[in-house]
């Protein structure tokens, strides 16, 4: 009720303006007047608010709404709009656009599987964004999720680790995570990674 009240405010005061569809705020340094002037509480149910207001029209911008439910604190709704957004870009070439949004999914993923799901997605649009010292940090932090995935996931984070190394000419880095997955493959005992990895 009080986010809703808020909104009312701001559009009385023509502090926010109706913008192709949604609400926006009239320019930057009204954004920047507004958030400040406002307490963290007020700021989230105002996000909030914005996206039940959206999620409740037809056509909404996965990405708005990842993004408002990302700051109005309701993480398992950012989750899910925050990989369709990631998704739909990948799907137009919007590498950078795809790597921010999986990254929101990343921070707020509910669990292993879809943090992993997060990281893959954000990792493969980094690389082919051409992003590749991000690429390897976010390849980096996939393969520290090795015991909770499949020998054969595993074997391809640690690929695409060491391709992502290759590619930006780091040859004692690859070859540094190429050894450090067989001795992760090794202590989990897989032995059709060394098939798959020559398959590779």
């Amino acid at each position: 009720a009080e986010a809703a009240s808020l909104a009312s405010e701001l559009y009385a005061r023509s502090l926010v303006v109706d913008e192709d569809q949604r609400i926006a705020f009239a320019n930057d340094t009204m954004r920047e007047f507004v958030y400040n002037d406002m307490n963290s509480l007020q700021r989230t149910a105002l996000h909030l608010n914005a996206g039940q207001v959206l999620e409740a029209e037809a056509g909404s911008s996965p990405g708005a709404l990842a993004t408002h439910f990302y700051h109005g604190d309701d993480w398992s709704r950012s989750y899910g709009y925050a990989m369709e957004a990631a998704c739909d870009a990948r799907r137009t070439a919007g590498h950078a656009e795809a790597a921010h949004f999986s990254r929101i999914a990343a921070e707020v993923a509910p669990g292993v599987p879809e943090r992993v799901a997060a990281l893959t997605t954000r990792a493969e649009s980094l690389f082919a964004a051409g992003d590749l010292e991000d690429a390897a940090t976010t390849y980096s932090r996939l393969v520290t999720f090795s015991r909770s995935i499949s020998a054969k996931d595993t074997a391809q984070a640690y690929l695409k680790l060491a391709e992502t190394e290759i590619e930006r000419c780091n040859w004692n880095g690859a070859r540094r995570v190429i050894d450090e997955s067989r001795r992760v493959m090794e202590e989990v005992g897989a032995s059709e990674f060394e098939l798959f990895l020559r398959a590779e």
